[in-house]
């Protein structure tokens, strides 16, 4: 497929976030994120390139002993809304991506002097998924270790 400057492009947009304050140290937050898209030229009308779906992630953060624990659930829906050039790239199915939810855990932990630990658990349930354009499904369960190091606190 041949790729050349369009004459009109139209994206519309929509991302929203929010935070509310629980009491107790608790927040709740979310965020949407939703894109619609279409390329003109003079023989036809196509949705745009790469557009995502609509998706989000909602969050419950709060104190748990010494730490902060953060589950999350993120979401996607379904994106069969191609363009021609989606259609042919390898990375996205020609039927478009399934849509997803996944639950996610996070254990942060100061450790004092700018430090904190953080236990990472992701796809707690195991859910296979892809993120739209990306061309790889995305890993299984897992679970990470990482050391945050902060300056100048």
């Amino acid at each position: 497929m041949q790729s050349r400057n369009l004459l009109r492009q139209e994206l519309r947009g929509l991302e929203a976030g929010a935070e509310l304050a629980l009491g107790g140290g608790f927040t709740l937050s979310g965020s949407l994120l939703s894109v619609w898209g279409e390329e003109r030229t003079p023989e036809r009308v196509d949705p745009a390139d790469r557009i995502p779906p609509l998706s989000g992630r909602l969050a419950l953060a709060g104190p748990v002993g010494t730490g902060r624990l953060e589950l999350a659930a993120r979401f996607a829906d379904r994106q069969d809304r191609l363009s021609p050039r989606d259609r042919v790239d390898p990375r996205i199915d020609p039927r478009g991506t399934a849509g997803f939810a996944v639950l996610d855990a996070v254990y942060a932990l100061p450790l004092g002097r700018g430090a904190t630990l953080q236990l990472r658990a992701e796809n707690l349930f195991d859910r296979r998924y892809r993120e739209h354009g990306s061309g790889l499904d995305a890993p299984g369960r897992s679970f990470g270790l990482a050391l945050e190091l902060g300056y100048g606190r």
